[in-house]
């Protein structure tokens, strides 16, 4: 999850962060388009600058000189103003251009942040249009603060008799109203992680989601395949107390220097110990257990060509114990 209970920042109503940040080439492109594009643009970024801002003071840019640039470059929100206000004061470039370009970049960015918050989008399915409904799943987090649930969201957040996807549908169409039309949601949302429906029930009962409880699966699934896993970093890392339910992503870079070796020499016995370690990552990660199987499938079968070597993988992974618990 990328974003904890206790970083939300709560918007006045019509506030504008990117005014403020970007400044007056900013304030300038609102006006030359059209009034309802400018409030979409305007929503989407500030669902981005909200989401940099437990790191950012936004009214400091020598904060900034307070980060490290290694994890800033890994950020590409962090060098959004930038890169707009860069574009905005680009008198060469015509305003339907510019607009375009800042769509781009916007949803681009906005894909990003639903990625590391545990969503998974089908990129397919991405227009234009579908900016505004992009920006509600993720302001929804930033929503529940403080909300007064009084129409059961929590409980329908824990109905595990109920798939993950299903389940966010419900409690967003709850909190937009009964007659609110799902359908672009459906088609939007393949997945959503057990951690950020947790988070976000979390943040309803007022607690702290980056200290919440991890879900009963991810647990379930470490202990029931400790002997696969054992002697990885990720089974390490569990016998350390480290911290679970992260995205693949950020246990791939967290262990970064480890796997490269494995990485530079993916030949021989080399191959099994990388996916061994992969098994390990997504184990304690935050993927949904129904997934895990087909996700390290697909990266054996695009890693390894020799056939004895892939059926001994495909066994090593089609015997992993997982149930969607």
């Amino acid at each position: 999850m990328l974003i904890t209970a206790q970083e939300a920042v709560l918007l006045e109503q019509d506030e504008d962060i990117a005014s403020s940040v970007i400044g007056g080439a900013w304030d300038l492109f609102k006006r030359s388009i059209p009034e309802p594009q400018s409030n979409i643009l305007v929503n989407a970024l500030n669902f981005i600058l909200l989401a940099d801002r437990s790191e950012v003071n936004l009214d400091d840019p020598n904060s900034l000189d307070n980060l490290d640039m290694d994890d800033l470059m890994g950020r590409p929100t962090s060098f959004l103003p930038i890169q707009i206000n860069n574009l905005l004061v680009d008198e060469m470039i015509d305003i339907s251009s510019k607009k375009l370009h800042v769509y781009d970049m916007v949803i681009e960015n906005v894909l990003y942040l639903l990625k590391k918050m545990g969503f998974t989008i089908d990129e397919d399915q991405v227009t234009t249009q579908s900016l505004p409904h992009l920006c509600k799943i993720g302001h929804f987090f930033y929503d529940m603060q403080g909300y007064q649930d009084l129409i059961g969201i929590a409980a329908t957040l824990e109905s595990k008799d109920v798939d993950p996807v299903s389940r966010f549908i419900l409690v967003l169409q709850r909190y937009l109203g009964e007659d609110t039309d799902m359908s672009a949601y459906e088609s939007l949302i393949e997945d959503v992680t057990e951690v950020t429906l947790m988070a976000i029930k979390d943040s309803l009962e007022g607690g702290d989601a980056g200290d919440s409880g991890l879900p009963a699966g991810i647990i379930k699934r470490v202990r029931a395949n400790v002997e696969t896993i054992k002697g990885t970093l990720a089974h390490t890392h569990v016998l350390s107390n480290g911290q679970l339910g992260g995205s693949v992503e950020s246990f791939l870079g967290f262990f970064q220097g480890e796997l490269k070796a494995i990485q530079d020499n993916l030949e021989g016995e080399n191959i099994t110990k990388y996916i061994k370690e992969l098994i390990g990552i997504y184990l304690i990660s935050e993927v949904n257990t129904p997934n895990i199987k087909e996700a390290l499938l697909r990266t054996a079968h695009e890693l390894v060509s020799d056939f004895l070597t892939l059926t001994k993988l495909e066994s090593l992974i089609n015997g992993l114990v997982l149930t969607d618990d």
